[in-house]
C-alpha cells in the first residue's frame, strides 16, 4: 500500500510539474491532434526552433537581432528552423518570415529587414496619435485606444488571403479565447491536416496582437466558419517558446537534439517598493501587474529551458548550448508598446546588443550550417561560464522547481493524452 501511495504520489507530482511547466496552456483544437501522427516528420539530426515575443512597437529589437543572424548564416532563416513562434508582434514577425512569396511560393515574401522596417513604416496606421481618441477612450480606461481598421489594413497588405495552411514552415501563435477563458495556439501543423483550425494569416495577426485597451477584441473564422474570439496571447504566454517546443516533439519526435533561440522585445527592469504598495489596492496595482504578467512569466520559462536545455559538454572545456534567450535592457522611457517615436533609440540598443553578443550569434550561425551539412569550427564553441549564465534572468530561483530533461517532459506528456 506505501508503495502505490508512493508510486501515486510521483505520478502526480509529475502532472503538475508539466502543468506548471506548460503555463496551464490548453489548444483549443487538442482534441483533433490525435491526427497529427500523420503528419510528423522522421528526423534524426537537431531540431531548431525560433520564437519571438510579444512587445508592441518593441518587436523591432528581435527584428534587428534576426537580421544579424541571417546576414552571418548566408542564407535565408526560414527553411532551417523547423519551428517558429511567436505572440503579438512576435507571431506577426514569425508569420511575415513564414509567408510564401507570389513569385516564388518555396520562397518567404519577406525578410528579417521587412520585420525592422514594419514598424517605421506601418507604425502611424496601427497606432495613429489621436488627442481626441485618448481622451475619448479615457487612455484606454473606458475604451480601446486605437481602431482596428488600422492594423486590419496593415495586415490585409502584408499577408492578403493566405492561409496559415501555407505557412513555409511550421509556426505556432499565441492567443486568448475569451469565449472559453483558454489559451488557444494557432499551428500551420493543425491547419495543414483540418480545415477547422485553418484560418487566413491576416486574421491571426489581428487576433494575437488585439490587446486589450489598445485594440477592440478580435473575432475571426477558419475555413469551416469556426468562429473564435479573443485577445492578444501576451496576457498569458508572451514568451511562446515551451509551448513550440511540446509542438516541436510531436513533430519530430525521433529528434535527437535541440536548437532553441528565444528573440525577446526588451526587459524594462523596475522594481516595486514595499511601502508604496503595502496596503494599496487594485488602482496602484494595475501597472506593476502587467509588467510582472509579461517579464515574469518569460522569465520563468527561461529558468525551466535553463534546466531543461543545459550546455552540453564536448570535451576539452568546450560547451554546446542548446538553448538562447535574447533579451537586451531597455529604459523605462521606451517601454511604452505603442511608440512609433522611440523606434530609431530602440534600434541602437539592438544594434548594440547584436555587438555586444556578437561570439553567440557567431555560434548559432555555425550551429545552423552545420545542421545542414556544412563542417563546424570548434573553435567559435566557448566554455559554459561564458554561455550558460549570460542570458539566465531570474537568479538563485531555487523556490522554482521542474524536469531537467526534455524526455521526461515529453513521457509526462504523453501520460496525459
Amino acid at each position: 500500500m506505501i508503495i502505490f501511495l508512493k508510486r501515486e504520489f510521483t505520478k502526480r507530482k509529475r502532472f503538475l510539474s508539466v502543468i506548471i511547466s506548460l503555463n496551464f496552456a490548453n489548444p483549443v483544437f487538442a482534441s483533433h491532434d490525435t491526427t497529427l501522427a500523420d503528419d510528423t516528420e522522421r528526423t534524426n539530426k537537431t531540431v531548431v526552433i525560433f520564437t519571438i515575443d510579444g512587445g508592441g512597437t518593441r518587436g523591432i529589437l528581435p527584428a534587428v537581432m534576426l537580421d544579424a543572424l541571417q546576414k552571418k548564416v548566408g542564407q535565408e532563416l526560414t527553411p532551417l528552423v523547423h519551428m517558429w513562434g511567436g505572440t503579438s508582434v512576435g507571431g506577426i514577425e514569425a508569420l511575415m518570415l513564414n509567408t510564401p512569396s507570389s513569385n516564388d511560393p518555396t520562397k518567404p515574401a519577406y525578410t528579417p529587414q521587412d520585420l525592422i522596417n514594419l514598424m517605421p513604416q506601418e507604425g502611424p496606421r496601427i497606432f495613429p496619435k489621436s488627442f481626441y481618441n485618448s481622451v475619448t477612450s479615457l487612455w484606454g480606461l473606458y475604451s480601446p485606444m486605437y481602431s482596428s481598421t488600422g492594423i486590419e489594413d496593415v495586415a490585409d497588405d502584408y499577408f492578403g488571403e493566405t492561409y496559415l495552411s501555407e505557412s513555409l514552415s511550421n509556426v505556432i501563435v499565441a492567443g486568448f479565447d475569451i469565449t472559453r477563458n483558454v489559451p488557444i495556439f494557432f499551428k500551420s501543423t493543425s491547419a495543414k491536416v483540418k480545415e477547422e483550425a485553418d484560418f487566413k494569416m491576416k486574421d491571426v495577426a489581428r487576433f494575437t496582437s488585439s490587446a486589450q485597451t489598445y485594440f477592440p477584441v478580435a473575432s475571426i473564422q477558419s475555413k469551416t466558419g469556426r468562429v473564435v474570439s479573443g485577445i492578444d496571447g501576451g496576457n498569458v504566454c508572451n514568451n511562446i517558446t515551451m509551448c513550440a517546443i511540446v509542438e516541436a516533439r510531436k513533430k519530430f519526435p525521433n529528434a535527437t537534439d535541440w536548437l532553441v533561440v528565444n528573440f525577446g522585445t526588451g526587459r524594462v527592469v523596475k522594481t516595486v517598493d514595499y511601502d508604496s504598495v503595502r496596503d494599496k489596492g487594485a488602482l496602484h496595482w494595475v501597472r506593476p501587474t502587467i509588467s510582472i504578467t509579461m517579464d515574469g512569466v518569460s522569465s520563468v520559462v527561461d529558468y525551466q529551458l535553463n534546466e531543461l536545455l543545459p550546455p552540453v559538454e564536448l570535451g576539452d572545456g568546450y560547451y554546446k548550448r542548446r538553448y538562447y534567450r535574447f533579451q537586451p535592457v531597455i529604459p523605462e522611457s521606451l517601454s511604452a508598446l505603442d511608440s512609433v517615436e522611440n523606434l530609431a533609440s530602440l534600434r541602437m540598443i539592438a544594434e548594440t546588443f547584436v555587438q555586444e553578443h556578437d561570439a553567440e550569434f557567431d555560434a548559432i550561425a555555425e550551429e545552423l550550417r552545420s545542421i545542414n551539412g556544412k563542417k563546424r569550427n570548434s573553435k567559435r564553441l566557448y566554455p559554459i561560464l561564458s554561455s550558460r549564465t549570460s542570458q539566465r534572468e531570474p537568479k538563485d530561483s531555487d523556490d522554482i522547481s521542474g524536469s531537467r530533461d526534455l524526455d521526461d517532459l515529453s513521457a509526462s506528456l504523453e501520460s496525459l493524452s
